[in-house]
Formats: structure tokens, sequence, C-alpha cells
């Protein structure tokens, strides 16, 4: 599995554990309908716990 689709589970766990609802209480967009900005977000999100969870596995 690649970061972007990393990142969209991740999003996608955090709207159904939210109800898709977001701090405002507003709905929030569903993953194709987020902007670029916000997608790459999670993107990095996504890449950085891969780093980490690879660094726990080679005991780093």
């Amino acid at each position: 599995m690649n970061p972007l689709e990393l990142a969209r589970v991740g999003y996608e766990a955090y709207g159904d554990h939210v109800d898709w609802t977001n701090h405002a209480g507003n709905v929030m967009p569903r993953w194709h309908e987020l902007p670029a900005a916000q997608r790459n977000a999670w993107v990095a999100a996504a890449e950085a716990m891969e780093r980490a969870l690879l660094a726990v596995r080679s005991g780093a």
C-alpha cells in the first residue's frame, strides 16, 4: 500500500470515528472532495507514520 492509499484509509477511518463531522460541527468532505493541500497533508502524515513503523521494526 502506498502513502496515498494509507492517507485515504486514515482519513476515512477518522471520518468514520467522528461521524463525518468536523470540529466546527460541519459535515466533513469525502476524500475525493478534499482540496489538494489537505490531501497532501494527510499523505505527509501517512508517510510519517510509515517511517515511524519502519523504524520500530528495524529497532531504530
